[in-house]
């Protein structure tokens, strides 16, 4: 129920923007429910948002 809820919050934001969600629900769900996409983040995210993912690559965890 609540990935229908994120899906269609998906619809209002911008592409980096939609990139970040899926991964940090991929982290929340233990699930790639969202289609979250390395190699999309990677060529899309600005190094900012793409430092978030590799930091969390080089050390992760799960909530």
């Amino acid at each position: 129920m609540h990935d229908d809820k994120l899906k269609k919050a998906m619809g209002f934001w911008s592409s980096g923007e939609i990139i970040i969600a899926k991964f940090f629900a991929g982290l929340w769900l233990h699930k790639n429910n969202f289609d979250f996409d390395l190699f999309d983040a990677a060529s899309t995210l600005d190094s900012h948002n793409r430092s978030i993912i590799t930091e969390w690559l080089s050390d992760p965890f799960w909530p």
